[in-house]
């Protein structure tokens, strides 16, 4: 016994402004994945570029001051004038025993003293030095010497050498 055969029955066909529905709100979605997609480039962009900016900030505004090295040796001067030690706190030079430029703002805040820069010596290759007088409230001036190299990668280094330096 055979049955007979259904004929195919199409199927159900959507109204067409359903079918447009869908298709708008696949286009909002892809829309909304796009501007998320880019907020998060953005932002991760913004992120970078400011640790950049900052990671090379002292780079560019303290180590490497325009000018040559009277420019270096009057802007050590006006920090030890204000009490701002803040400028030069990137521009000692590699570890030595000499006195290292922010230590010695730093301690000349305490005491009240202030650099007078002289005349310019003789230089060598790779040092410029000033004759210079330190002049403390509780001392009498003491003659020093003012030195500006200039390190490898370009940053400036100062330094003082003489017995009025503060302890």
């Amino acid at each position: 016994m055979t049955f007979p055969q259904q004929p195919q029955q199409q199927p159900f066909a959507e109204p067409p402004w359903v079918v447009e529905k869908r298709a708008k709100k696949k286009k909002r979605l892809f829309i909304g994945f796009g501007v998320l997609a880019g907020v998060i480039v953005l932002t991760i962009a913004t992120v970078v570029v400011v640790g950049v900016v900052v990671a090379n900030s002292d780079k560019v505004a303290y180590q490497r001051l325009p000018g040559g090295p009277d420019e270096i040796a009057r802007a050590y001067a006006d920090a030890v004038e204000t009490r701002d030690p803040v400028k030069l706190t990137n521009v000692d030079c590699a570890p030595s025993a000499e006195y290292p430029a922010s230590k010695s703002v730093a301690g000349f805040a305490e005491h009240g003293t202030t650099v007078t820069i002289g005349a310019r010596r003789q230089n060598e290759a790779t040092r410029v030095s000033f004759d210079v007088e330190i002049r403390r409230t509780d001392a009498a001036p003491d003659p020093s010497i003012l030195w500006v190299t200039q390190e490898e990668g370009g940053s400036w280094c100062v330094g003082l050498g003489g017995t009025g330096l503060p302890a």
